[in-house]
């Protein structure tokens, strides 16, 4: 017999204190990460993306970036892209050790 186990993450999560959320690494899976979590957030939330790597032309085929983002913090690219009212978004460009 297997056992179901729910989803971790809804539509709606429902704790009265604001959720924060701690992205590291906005490349090939935080990048991709990004875009639900930031749908799912709601006013009073906050994200912070922490990634100290530019964007460079290699990384255009895998990851969730554009030619204008070469040479941009791979942080604050997210950051900026996917701010939205109500939800508090922080971009640290650097890496985490």
């Amino acid at each position: 017999m297997s056992e179901t186990i729910g989803p971790i993450i809804t539509s709606k999560h429902t704790t009265t204190q604001p959720l924060r959320v701690i992205v590291v690494g906005a490349g090939g899976t935080g990048g991709r990460l990004i875009p639900p979590l930031m749908q799912v957030l709601k006013r009073g939330d906050s994200v912070a993306i922490v990634d100290g790597d530019h964007v460079e032309d290699r990384n255009l085929a895998r990851q969730n970036f554009r030619s204008r983002d070469i040479g941009l913090n791979k942080a604050e690219v997210m950051a900026h892209r996917y701010r939205r009212d109500g939800v508090n978004v922080d971009a640290y460009a650097s890496f985490l050790t």
